[in-house]
């Protein structure tokens, strides 16, 4: 639904910028607690320095997990 004073166009670029967004937020969150959980599993539990570090790489570089 278009915002009053918006065009088409800004509309459409504001969808898409969110809809970037949400797509990375929910990858970043997918792909932390996958090394998580598999890091518990592993290991027992706990986060260990390794795990920090991954998971730092992980959001800094946007890996693919799904």
């Amino acid at each position: 639904m278009l915002q009053k004073g918006m065009t088409e166009l800004e509309y459409n670029t504001f969808d898409l910028l969110l809809q970037i967004l949400i797509n990375y937020f929910v990858l970043n969150v997918k792909c932390v607690f996958f090394i998580f959980f598999a890091h518990i599993y592993i290991c027992g539990g706990g986060l260990t320095a390794l795990l920090i570090a991954v998971e730092r790489l992980c959001i800094t570089c946007g890996c693919g997990i799904n």
